[in-house]
């Protein structure tokens, strides 16, 4: 009888794990959004190319979210990206900060009044010749 406990343990614990995969943490996507984005313009402030890339973006007539969502896979899971105001449920939101330089990002919940989780980027005056 014993066995056959344990073995109902390991399908119930394998049965619970599947369905925590197969459901993903709305929460957890919505903040490895956010720290994608964070990761993305602090490259812009260490790395040289990647500062030529968004000053071009730019120059161009591009903004903050344009750079993100260009740089996205072509079949990403990260929940949606949008400007200045949440547009949906569980999604990101990138504006520009209280200050000249600054990068708002907001990962939103279910609750589209208070985020869920805000970094800030100051952005380094990008001067590429």
């Amino acid at each position: 009888m014993k066995i056959s406990w344990r073995l109902a343990g390991w399908c119930l614990a394998v049965v619970f794990a599947v369905s925590q995969v197969a459901c993903g943490s709305k929460q957890g996507d919505v903040e490895q959004a956010v720290r994608y984005a964070k990761r993305l313009f602090e490259r812009v402030n260490t790395y040289p190319p990647a500062a030529l890339i968004f000053q071009s973006h730019v120059e161009t007539g591009g903004d903050a979210l344009s750079y993100v969502t260009a740089s996205l896979p072509p079949k990403s899971d990260l929940p949606p990206y949008y400007a200045e105001e949440p547009g949906q449920p569980w999604c990101v939101v990138i504006r520009n900060g209280p200050e000249t330089g600054t990068i708002l990002i907001e990962g939103y919940g279910e609750d589209l009044e208070t985020p869920l989780i805000t970094e800030q980027v100051v952005l380094s005056p990008v001067t590429v010749e």
